[in-house]
């Protein structure tokens, strides 16, 4: 009996640990990982620990209490705004705002929100999609040297009428308006058939402040990322301006240049960003705001591939912006001041180079492109506290080794003292296979996710894209988890020794 007894607290002890282990930890990102992967797990943990975060709910409340946690772990002071608000309804309103600043070369900011809170869904698109780009972009950009501070703000309130946004934006000093350089609100990015960027204010006649919509349409383009305007099939909103209807209105209602990402479907319903697929599974083309669809189940099952797909390229655009945005002061087209002089050294390959043969590391995620110039084609990416050789440099462009070529990338993103923790270059025979193995993994990776069509996923490329992209997660949590499961491990361990002195000492 009492063998069966100690057997018993034994199990017990270690089902309690993994108990703990499942629902007590802390999601955190690792800013190593590939763009969209933390995003993506982000979505799914937000959508599935916390449904139906329905403003001033408990759900609601632990939701923001949870990110304060999360936040604060990545290293960032964090900060909250209380907000009460009384509505044109009679009722008052009370939420909670939260904020947190990654300093930059100037003070000027870059401001990037999104809304936590959604309707009586698991609010996975609507919008944890949106909360999981602020995480993994703000903990990718911590220690990265930005020119422009950037501030971040998780807007409570959202799905009222947007409530959080216009408490902030009302109750901001004139010096803290005229401070930010522009807006960037994240909402709904992961599921619509179509990714889209707006901006520019539209007073029924003319439009104005395009210039962040221009240069990040551009910049995709560059980029070969499949994000674009609207198309121009409603009078109400013309290209590129969509300046109602979301926490970014009051921004533009400030005066300040606001940029807004969403994925959608203008070619359907309304002709607006309120018609989303035209699956035959959405019956009138929405899925946000319907408990049916905005939930982490059926997106995986009806659009495998396409989460990761959105939250990835967006991520490569927005981490794009926050280090080179320029602002036009002319609108909209580029000032003659910040046009590319014809000898600018960030173009062609005809400037020289400094002759080196050195070992260097990435300080962020870093792309490696075949020409010196950044509208080159992106041969691969590597991962902060990567290894390379660099064989040239100047003060823009290093000329560096990979996989038998002489590429390039941007100096500024590479160190040549070595990172705590950080691996050593390999021998030249190791350092070919790792290479290559890589690559063949980043083109299996955009093989799998180019197979699955936006209307009508492939099921076999987009069911290799789903395993792909669920093992990616895995992986970039396994070095937050290892303490976790090392404990599990040796709780366990515990246990069997127990009961092995036990009956050793009881056998006879």
């Amino acid at each position: 009996m009492k063998f069966r007894r100690l057997w018993a607290v034994s199990l017990s002890v270690f089902l309690l640990a993994v108990l703990f282990f499942q629902t007590g930890q802390a999601v955190k990102a690792d800013n190593n990982t590939r763009y969209g992967e933390d995003a993506v797990y982000y979505m799914e943990y937000i959508q599935r620990t916390y449904p139906q975060r329905i403003p001033q709910s408990s759900q609601d409340r632990a939701a923001g209490d949870w990110l304060k946690r999360e936040i604060a772990a990545m290293g960032y002071q964090v900060s909250t705004e209380n907000i009460t608000w009384q509505g044109n309804d009679g009722l008052t309103y009370y939420g909670e705002n939260i904020m947190f600043l990654k300093r930059g070369n100037i003070d000027r900011e870059i401001v990037i929100g999104a809304h936590y809170d959604s309707v009586d869904t698991n609010g996975a698109d609507d919008n944890a999609s949106g909360v999981g780009l602020v995480l993994e972009t703000a903990n990718r950009i911590i220690d990265v040297e930005t020119n422009y501070s950037v501030r971040f703000i998780l807007f409570d309130l959202g799905e009222e009428g947007n409530i959080g946004s216009r408490y902030h934006v009302g109750q901001a000093s004139p010096e803290y308006l005229d401070n930010i350089a522009c807006y960037i609100n994240l909402d709904t990015l992961a599921m619509g058939d179509s990714m889209y960027v707006y901006g520019g204010s539209f007073d029924g006649a003319s439009i104005s402040r395009t210039w962040l919509a221009e240069q990040a349409a551009a910049t995709a383009e560059e980029m070969g990322l499949a994000i674009g305007f609207h198309p121009d099939v409603n009078a109400g909103y013309p290209v590129p301006t969509k300046s109602t209807g979301g926490d970014h209105a009051a921004f533009d209602q400030a005066g300040i240049p606001y940029l807004y990402m969403n994925a959608s479907n203008w070619m359907g319903g309304n002709y607006d960003d309120t018609y989303q697929t035209s699956h035959e599974a959405v019956s009138d083309g929405m899925m946000k705001h319907r408990q049916a669809y905005d939930n982490w189940a059926f997106y995986s099952s009806t659009f495998p591939g396409r989460a990761y797909e959105h939250l990835s390229s967006y991520s490569r655009l927005l981490d794009r912006l926050i280090r080179n945005m320029v602002e036009w002061t002319t609108d909209p087209a580029v000032p003659e001041e910040t046009s590319l002089p014809e000898e600018d050294p960030t173009q062609g390959t005809s400037f020289s180079f400094e002759k080196v043969n050195e070992t260097v590391w990435t300080t962020t995620p870093a792309d490696i492109l075949e020409e010196s110039s950044e509208t080159s084609s992106i041969m691969a990416t590597l991962d902060a506290g990567e290894p390379i050789l660099r064989v040239g440099y100047n003060e823009v462009w290093s000329q560096v080794k990979y996989q038998g070529r002489e590429l390039y990338m941007l100096t500024q993103y590479l160190t040549a003292e070595r990172p705590e923790g950080a691996a050593d270059l390999p021998e030249e025979t190791a350092e070919e296979e790792m290479t290559v193995s890589k690559a063949s993994a980043n083109l299996e990776s955009s093989l799998s996710l180019e197979t699955v069509s936006p209307q009508n996923p492939s099921a076999d490329g987009a069911t290799k894209a789903s395993l792909m992209t669920a093992a990616g997660h895995w992986l970039s949590q396994v070095e937050s988890r290892y303490y976790w499961i090392g404990g599990i491990v040796a709780l366990a361990v515990a246990g069997c020794v127990v009961v092995f002195i036990y009956q050793s000492k009881h056998r006879y």
